[in-house]
Formats: structure tokens, sequence, C-alpha cells
């Protein structure tokens, strides 16, 4: 029909994550004060959904739903520090093998430094989760990311289960083109180019902003002209969940 755009027989899917990042600080749920371009400007061309909310607040089960359509407990990921079950397929996993498929970024499902559940091409970059490496030889293998580090002079400045790795504070802390955010926006952008032509699904998984928040935009905004709402100033000393959350740090 002249004027109707047809949707694509094999769509791309690009899924970009970002993480620890509430709803509220985009432009398109309200917020007029945190500096957020990209996203605000990505808002704009697209459907916003405000009725939708994760599965679970906690980074891995969340995740595990993203990646599965499952509930956490359904994909054998109820909390953090977990590994999910080989067994557990990804959209990867559900696609036709037509599609090039990329995952760049934090993983945090286990076993971040290798490719995975029907993921191709795989870049990494959260190398504190060492612990959940369910195989020797892969604590012999650096992150994507630190390669790129290392590459670029770099050294290390900690060490985590015996090998070398960049603590959060010191690669934080970096120039903005050294940024994890930067490398995997590039990784990003080469792979859309390079696949041009083919159906493709990609996910771009950043760890900003979650913690430590310092780096390049560390002064990005005045502390004393953000808002803060009356109840955020409220302490809610002996609130069940609030003692536990105090309990957790021998509060």
């Amino acid at each position: 029909m002249t004027g109707v755009l047809e949707m694509p027989s094999k769509p791309n899917l690009v899924f970009v994550f970002s993480d620890r990042q509430r709803f509220d600080t985009l432009a398109a749920y309200g917020n007029d004060y945190v500096k957020a371009p990209n996203l605000n400007n990505l808002a704009k061309e697209s459907l916003v959904f405000k009725n939708t909310y994760v599965t679970q607040a906690v980074c891995a089960p969340a995740r595990a739903s993203i990646m599965t359509g499952l509930y956490p407990h359904a994909a054998g990921m109820q909390r953090n520090k977990l590994v999910m079950p080989e067994q557990i397929e990804t959209i990867a996993n559900m696609v036709s093998d037509d599609y090039k498929k990329a995952y760049f970024g934090k993983w945090h499902l286990g076993n971040e430094v290798i490719n995975q559940r029907g993921f191709d091409d795989w870049a990494s970059g959260m190398e504190t989760l060492r612990e959940e490496y369910t195989e020797p030889e892969y604590l012999e293998i650096d992150t994507s990311y630190h390669d790129f580090l290392i590459k670029n002079g770099f050294e290390p400045d900690e060490v985590l289960l015996g090998r070398k790795i960049f603590s959060d504070e010191m690669r934080a802390a970096l120039p903005a083109e050294f940024q994890m955010a930067s490398f995997f926006a590039s990784k990003a952008e080469t792979f859309i180019q390079e696949n041009s032509g083919d159906p493709f699904v990609l996910y771009v998984s950043f760890l900003e902003p979650h913690p430590p928040w310092t780096g390049p935009y560390d002064g990005l905004h005045d502390p004393e002209e953000v808002p803060i709402e009356p109840t955020f100033l409220k302490r809610p000393d002996g609130h069940s969940l609030f003692s536990r959350m105090r309990a957790d740090f021998f509060m």
C-alpha cells in the first residue's frame, strides 16, 4: 500500500542496557534536570512504556528475565552471584541462524569472558565478577576491555583470584575515551556498520550509572541544584527493611 511502511521480515534488534538507572532520570518521564541527551533523544523517536516494571530489582535476576523472557526463578537466577543454568536459552538461541548476534558489555549471568548462549560476537568488561566463573581456565582469560586498556598503555592496579585486574575505582577515573562505556559504544558502532546488510541482534550493556560515581562526568551536575523530595530527608528509622539493609553493613 502506498505510503505505508512495511515491517521487515527479519527486523534488527538493538537492546541498550543502562545499569541502576531509575526511570525518572529521563525527560520522557518528566525529568528536566538530569543531563542524558542521547537517551532523551532516543526516547523522542521511540515508543515509551509508562507502565512496565522489572521482574526483580536485583541485577542478575532482572537480567536473566530480560535475556530469556522467564521469571528469575524459572531461569535459575533468584539472586546475584549465581550462574544461569546451561539449558536456559536466551533470545540469541531463539532467532534464526540468518541473524548475526552480538553481546557487548556487562553480562552478570556467569562466565563473563566467554561468548555463550547463542551469541557469535562477544566483548566483556567486568573483571570483578571472576568469582562467578565455573571453569579454572576462564580465570586465565582477561576481559576484552582489559586488553583494550593494556594496548593503550595502562597497568592493572589490583589482584583478584591470582590475576591482575583494573579496579572499578581506577578505570572509572580514566579519560572519557578510555571509559568502559566508550569502549562498548565503539564496538557496537563497528558491529552495526559491518553487518548493515544482514539481520542482527545486538545487546549493548553499559555499567553506568552504576557506582562508582567518578570519572570524566563527575561534575556534570551541581549538587546544590538537584531537587530533593521531602521524603528523601525523612529517615525511616525502625522500618524493618531499612534495619535489614543496615545490618548487612554491621550498622
